[in-house]
């Protein structure tokens, strides 16, 4: 609905039957022009000024092209006959006696198009009018496509036709409207002509305007599939009514190629196989064949796609096992414009499978193996693709499946099988696809026993008391053991038997109990024998007195930890003797009329020894202490402190970075001597490592090869195979440059005014020295030829500025 342009029309009318009385003038204000769609309620304005009171509200009419046709009266008669709408429920007047009265009708047809006048009548007797125009507008009530073939298409319908030949549609308003509407066709991206839309007015004067409008297509295959839309618009209405119709291109295909074909597949992995057709419309039905049969195409296995040269694609991917090696797969092609099938050449994937099945073989079987059994061999095989370039080892596991051997390659080969070769074993294949491992393999291995003691094969104890005599044997399959007195007699009721056995080896713990020690009968050595189906092996343990301790073994010191005032002192500990014992460390400086420090009751078997002097040799013995004395001596081990760091010993290392060399110089003159036997090493941290192989003197340059900055180069003092901590080398700072250039131009100035100087000393001591030697050789001559004159001239004094200069050239 829309309303034009506000006028104004002022209308007065003698209406009163007695004299005029006209107080003041009325204006009356309705829309001069208003359109409403056909079947839409519409309302008239109608307002008026100055406001009326009730008193002096006469009334307010309407009137349709001359003729009223709803009025509304005052209270009290001003002498107008009062009249009703001419068409009751048709209209609606709300009028408020104040300043309106508008005008609703409902539901507008084509013959209530008109003009309309608002009338109102005040006290003064005049009556004030202004008109309005109404235009109905009837909406479009549709649009019809055709073609040659069929009167009207459904919207949205899909019209078949062929390829590169022209066609033509036509879309017509179902109905006529008013005002004239525009008709368009529009195409995505098709290749459209449209003629001019016809437009056909009604032979009455209602307005009314049937139109149609003519598209002519010619589509190709890429259009198959897109919407031809033709589009009709009202003009006052801003009503827009759509109807397309979908392309349905036929082309024929041609042919069909499988252009994704995988050459390998590993076994258990999903490839893709695509095959694609000429370019066709609409897609054709594409689908497998393996190994003959068709495959069903429906499942999420396959998708079809369009390609971006239009061709027609299918894609399968499938995921291959073992039974699709050497199987064909080809891809077919139907058409309902076809007449015949077509199918691609065959792909045969190569399928490629990870070993399995894997067996272990050997000569004689695993589980009882005799030690000593020379050139055994034990292989795996299995199956798989490729099994040519197949890669086997092997490799030793625990229990629990973890691998505690190195890996050997196959066969699993043993030279002479020993008991250490007993354990599980698993074979590994892999052939590029993946890796298979065989059940575990026992090797299980047949010895004779092998016998040990816990106690170190000697037992303290004294008369009266009571003690346990241990023997352990290891064997497969179990030894008997069996023990003997000192004078070789069998004890036929050892002692109690303690049995560990595993799938390798069974461990035995034999017992012997004495109860009450009878140092006459039961002292000695007893013989503990082990044997079983592969051999025997006995041990001897000795029971004595307890004693004390034998001596400690194995002194040494632990040079990580050296430092200038301690050494870290370990040994291996004697027997106890039978009770328990601790130790005493003896250290000693030597060539000091051996000055020795005791430190008594250690337990542990390390001991640090502090406050000693800085590069000082020492002697260091140990000894075992328990109840019944003391052991012998440790053989003396002798070590050194490490010597001071290079600062404290008064020295300095300084860097060149100009030639890369390092300088090690006394910080003075007071610099104590060092030894000869102390030199200087360096730790670069820019690789964190030492030069052991570097010995640097007092004085003695030597080159760093290595790029090295500030704080990254080290000096330590070293000698006796220990060092000290290190001190950061000097980095010297390099002049300012410009100072530099300034102090060089005036030491250049300097430099050839004292040698012009001394120059010219130099050239007036020659000449006084030619002068006298001249003078000198002259008077000599003259000597001999009789004429007596002096034999030294006098020499003139030198220049005493030429003595300075001289002197400050010096």
């Amino acid at each position: 609905m829309m309303e034009g342009h506000w006028s104004v029309l002022v209308l007065v009318v003698i209406a009163c039957l007695g004299p005029p009385v006209c107080t003041y003038a009325v204006t009356v204000t309705t829309v001069a022009q208003r359109s409403a769609v056909e079947g839409a309620d519409v309302q008239l304005t109608c307002t008026y000024t100055p406001h009326t009171t009730p008193e002096d509200f006469g009334y307010l009419a309407w009137s349709k092209d001359g003729s009223a046709f709803l009025t509304y009266e005052c209270e009290q008669s001003c002498g107008l006959q009062a009249s009703t709408a001419t068409s009751p429920g048709k209209y609606d007047l709300n009028v408020d006696t104040t300043s309106s009265g508008n005008l609703t009708i409902f539901g507008v047809g084509l013959d209530d198009e008109a003009t309309y006048m608002c009338s109102v009548l005040t006290s003064d007797l005049v009556v004030y009018s202004s008109t309005t125009q109404l235009i109905v507008d009837v909406p479009i009530q549709g649009l019809v496509v055709s073609d040659f073939r069929t009167t009207s298409y459904t919207n949205n319908s899909v019209v078949q036709i062929q390829g590169d030949q022209s066609y033509q549609f036509r879309c017509s308003l179902a109905l006529p409207s008013k005002p004239r509407v525009a008709i368009e066709w529009e195409g995505e991206q098709i290749n459209i002509t449209m003629g001019d839309q016809v437009d056909e007015p009604s032979s009455d004067d209602s307005g009314l305007v049937t139109s149609y409008r003519v598209v002519h297509v010619t589509p190709g295959m890429q259009d198959s599939g897109k919407v031809l839309r033709c589009s009709a618009s009202h003009p006052t209405t801003g009503q827009v009514v759509v109807s397309t119709v979908v392309l349905d291109v036929q082309v024929c295909p041609s042919s069909v190629m499988v252009h994704e074909c995988p050459t390998s597949v590993n076994s258990g992995d999903s490839a893709t196989l695509g095959c694609r057709s000429a370019a066709t419309s609409p897609p054709p039905v594409l689908y497998w064949l393996y190994d003959g049969a068709r495959v069903d195409n429906t499942s999420s296995e396959f998708r079809a796609t369009i390609a971006e040269d239009i061709a027609n694609v299918l894609s399968y991917t499938k995921q291959f096992e073992k039974a699709d090696f050497n199987k064909e797969f080809v891809c077919c092609i139907e058409s309902t414009a076809m007449c015949s099938q077509l199918c691609s050449e065959p792909c045969r994937p190569d399928i490629l499978s990870p070993p399995s099945d894997v067996t272990v073989h050997s000569r004689i079987p695993l589980d009882s193996v005799v030690e000593g059994t020379r050139d055994l061999e034990v292989n795996c095989t299995a199956s798989g693709n490729p099994m040519g370039a197949s890669y086997t080892s092997w490799t030793r596991i625990d229990e629990a499946g973890n691998v505690v051997g190195p890996q050997r390659n196959a066969p699993l080969r043993f030279d002479a099988v020993s008991r250490a070769d007993a354990g599980m074993y698993r074979c590994t294949v892999d052939n590029g696809v993946g890796s298979s491992h065989s059940t575990p393999t026992k090797v299980i291995v047949y010895h004779a026993p092998n016998t040990t003691n816990e106690q170190g094969y000697r037992a303290h104890g004294n008369e009266g008391e009571a003690i346990s005599l241990t023997c352990i044997a290891e064997a497969k399959p179990k030894p008997t053991i069996t023990w003997y007195t000192p004078d070789n007699r069998t004890i036929t009721d050892p002692s109690s038997v303690l049995v560990k056995q595993t799938d390798y080896s069974t461990h035995v713990t034999s017992n012997l109990h004495i109860f009450n020690i009878d140092p006459a009968i039961h002292y000695g050595s007893y013989r503990c024998q082990a044997e079983n189906d592969y051999g025997r092996s006995e041990i001897f343990v000795t029971l004595s007195g307890k004693s004390k301790p034998s001596p400690p073994t194995a002194v040494q010191f632990n040079q990580k930890v050296t430092t200038d005032t301690s050494l870290t002192v370990v040994w291996q500990p004697g027997h106890d003797g039978g009770a328990v014992q601790t130790f005493t460390v003896t250290s000693c400086l030597v060539g000091a009329n051996q000055k020795c420090s005791v430190y008594r009751g250690l337990n542990d078997t390390r001991f640090e020894i502090l406050a000693l002097q800085s590069y000082s040799l020492y002697d260091v013995t140990v000894t075992g202490d328990n109840v019944f004395g003391e052991s012998e001596a440790s053989r003396p081990a002798q070590n050194s402190t490490a010597p001071l760091s290079p600062d404290r010993l008064g020295v300095v290392a300084t860097y060149d970075i100009a030639t890369g060399f390092i300088t090690v110089k006394p910080k003075s003159n007071d610099t104590r001597p060092l030894p000869d036997d102390l030199c200087f090493g360096l730790e670069v941290k820019v690789i964190v490592a030492r030069r052991e192989d570097v010995c640097l003197k007092l004085n003695d340059p030597f080159r760093v090869e290595t790029e090295v900055t500030d704080s990254q180069i080290w000096v330590l003092s070293c000698g006796r195979g220990v060092c000290s901590e290190a001190d950061r080398v000097m980095f010297p700072p390099l002049p300012v440059e410009s100072t530099l250039h300034e102090t060089n131009d005036l030491d250049i100035i300097s430099l050839v005014a004292i040698v012009a100087g001394a120059v010219v000393c130099l050239v007036v001591i020659l000449i006084v020295f030619a002068a006298w030697k001249w003078n000198k050789n002259r008077g000599i001559r003259r000597i001999r030829t009789g004429i007596h004159e002096p034999l030294h001239a006098p020499l003139r004094p030198i220049n005493p500025s030429c003595q300075q200069t001289m002197h400050t050239a010096l």
